[in-house]
C-alpha cells in the first residue's frame, strides 16, 4: 500500500473518531444532565404546607378570629397608619397568653402554639422551624457547602432562600421586637443566634454551616424558654413591626425582578441554569416567610386588627403559601410567547 493512500486512511479515521467522539461527549453531557434532574425530582422534599392543604384549611389555619371576612367600608376610610403607635409605652414583660393563640392549629413546619404560651412564642417558634427542617429534616441535610452540589442545585437554592428570611427575621427580633429603644442592651441570646446565622452558607468547616446554625437554633430556642418564664421581653407594637414587613417586602421585590428579568447585569442574558437557580431561591423565601407573617397575625393581631390591615396579611400568607406549591418537572429560560413558558 502506497505511502499517500495510508496518509488519506488515516485522516478519514481521525476525522470519524472525532465527529463520533464529539457526538458522545454531547450524549453523555445530555445523560449527566436528565439524571442530575431525575436525582433533583427524587430527593426533594416537598413542604409540608404543600398541596395537601386545601384552600379551607388554610384559612382555618389562621383560626376564627382571623378568619378572611370583608369588612365594611367605613373600616378602612378610618384606618390610621401603623406609625401612630411608634411611642405608645408598653410594659416591660408580656407573658400574658395570647388570645389567638387558643384558635390556632399546628403552623407549616411546627407543633401547635400553647394557647398558655407567652407573646411571642409563636414568632421565635416560626423563626426556627423553617430553617430546622433543612438541616434536620431534608434528605442528605444542608447542602450549600456540599462538595459536589452540581446535581442539587435545586435544593441548595432553596435553602439560601430560607436561610435569608431566617437572617432577616432574626436581625429585626434582636435589634427592636425584644427591646425597648436604641439605649437598651441587646438579648444576648438573640445576638449570639444572629451572629450565627450569619456564618457563610457554603462554609465546610471552623465552623460548619450546619454547627452554626444548629447553635443560632438553641439560643432562640433558650430565648422562647425565658420568655415562657418571664425573663426575657417581647414587644408587640407597630413601630418593631414595620422593619420587619419592610425588609421583607425587599426581599420579595428582589426575588421578583430576579424571576421576570431577561438579562443579567453583566449584559448577558438569562441562562436556563441561572433561572432556576433565582426559582428556587424565591421558593424558599416563601417556604420561610409564610409561617412567620402567620406567627405575627398571633402575636400582632391587636396591632393588625386596630389597623384593618388582618385581611391583608391573610392575604399575603396565602399567597406565599401558593408558591410554595409550585413543583415544575423543569424550570427554563424561554421567551414570554414561545413554546415553553418562563
Amino acid at each position: 500500500m502506497s505511502k499517500k493512500k495510508r496518509s488519506n486512511i488515516n485522516k478519514d479515521f481521525r476525522r470519524f473518531a472525532l465527529s463520533r467522539g464529539g457526538i458522545a461527549l454531547v450524549a453523555a453531557l445530555l445523560i449527566l444532565w436528565a439524571c442530575g434532574a431525575l436525582f433533583n425530582r427524587i430527593t426533594a422534599d416537598t413542604p409540608e404546607h404543600a398541596a395537601e392543604v386545601s384552600e379551607t384549611q388554610k384559612a382555618d389555619t389562621y383560626g376564627t378570629a382571623h378568619a378572611a371576612e370583608p369588612q365594611p367600608a367605613e373600616a378602612h376610610t378610618t384606618t390610621k397608619p401603623l406609625v401612630s403607635e411608634a411611642h405608645t409605652p408598653e410594659p416591660a414583660k408580656q407573658t400574658e397568653a395570647h388570645p389567638g393563640h387558643a384558635a390556632e392549629t399546628p403552623s407549616a413546619h411546627g407543633p401547635a402554639i400553647d394557647p398558655n404560651a407567652a407573646l411571642g412564642t409563636a414568632f421565635v417558634t416560626a423563626i426556627i422551624e423553617p430553617i430546622r427542617h433543612e438541616l434536620d429534616d431534608r434528605s442528605f441535610g444542608w447542602r450549600p457547602n456540599d462538595v459536589v452540589t452540581f446535581f442539587t442545585d435545586n435544593i441548595k437554592h432553596h435553602q439560601l432562600g430560607t436561610l435569608e428570611v431566617t437572617r432577616r427575621a432574626s436581625e429585626k427580633l434582636v435589634e427592636r421586637i425584644a427591646r425597648t429603644g436604641s439605649t437598651i442592651k441587646f438579648d444576648r441570646n438573640l445576638d449570639l443566634a444572629r451572629t450565627r446565622f450569619s456564618n457563610d452558607p457554603r462554609k465546610y468547616w471552623f465552623p460548619s454551616a450546619e454547627s452554626a446554625y444548629s447553635q443560632a437554633i438553641e439560643e432562640l430556642e433558650t430565648y422562647r424558654e425565658r420568655l415562657n418564664n418571664n425573663k426575657a421581653t417581647f414587644h408587640a407594637r407597630a413601630d418593631n413591626l414595620i422593619p420587619l414587613l419592610s425588609s421583607f417586602e425587599d426581599l420579595l421585590g428582589d426575588c421578583d425582578d430576579d424571576l421576570v428579568k431577561t438579562h443579567e447585569e453583566s449584559g448577558d442574558e438569562v441562562s436556563t441554569f441561572k433561572a432556576d437557580d433565582y426559582f428556587y431561591f424565591a421558593q424558599g423565601v416563601s417556604n420561610a416567610m409564610a409561617p412567620i407573617l402567620e406567627a405575627v397575625m398571633i402575636d400582632f393581631a391587636p396591632v393588625l386588627d386596630s389597623r384593618g390591615a388582618t385581611n391583608d396579611l391573610h392575604h399575603a400568607v396565602l399567597m406565599l403559601q401558593h408558591a410554595t406549591e409550585l413543583d415544575p418537572l423543569f424550570v427554563q429560560e424561554s421567551e414570554y410567547s414561545g413554546l415553553f413558558a418562563n
